[in-house]
């Protein structure tokens, strides 16, 4: 599995683009976030994790007391290479004996129904608002590649090599809304 790992394309958009062949020196591992939050509630995120996502709606809802402070999480790996920034979280879900059952239509699904599309969204604003402070004339565009969740068990580059990975990579202008809507711009 290792071997897979390292040497699997992790990104629909670059083929090429393998975990071999990122130094060390470029990835950050575990890296905590905090940005202040604005008041959010229940239906907040709703609207957040729905918008631009008609296959959204299908969610259970989240129901919570509304919240405002600072959001705080941990990303699993942050990559650099080739002049972008990559976001990989990890997965060790069982979903199934057969690769089909990792495969993206299954991953899919999986991604939803475990809330994964609204955990990477936040991390992507996390992301977003540290290069905006780091990077002089930051673009999102230029500087963020995308996400990657990697479930484990269905890595497999022989027969199937769309299988295992999860990939996505949200507009400029989506990533922009969440952070209008999410991080408190006065603190």
């Amino acid at each position: 599995m290792l071997l897979t790992l390292v040497t699997m394309p992790l990104f629909a958009n670059d083929s090429s683009l393998t975990l071999s062949r990122v130094s060390p020196d470029n990835c950050m591992r575990e890296t905590d976030f905090y940005f202040p939050l604005q008041r959010v509630d229940s239906h907040d995120i709703a609207d957040i994790i729905r918008a631009g996502d008609d296959h959204m709606h299908e969610l259970y809802p989240l129901i919570f007391s509304p919240a405002k402070g600072y959001m705080k999480g941990v990303m699993d790996l942050v990559l650099y290479v080739d002049d972008k920034y990559y976001l990989i979280d990890w997965k060790s879900n069982y979903l199934g004996g057969s690769y089909d059952h990792y495969c993206r239509e299954a991953l899919s699904e999986t991604m939803y129904k475990n809330y994964y599309m609204l955990q990477y969204r936040l991390y992507l604003v996390a992301l977003h608002c540290y290069l905006k402070l780091r990077i002089p004339n930051y673009s999102y565009d230029e500087h963020i590649g995308g996400v990657a969740y990697v479930f484990l068990r269905g890595l497999e580059t022989n027969q199937r090599p769309d299988c295992g990975v999860y990939f996505d990579r949200l507009s400029c202008a989506e990533v922009e809304s969440l952070c209008k809507r999410l991080v408190d711009e006065d603190k």
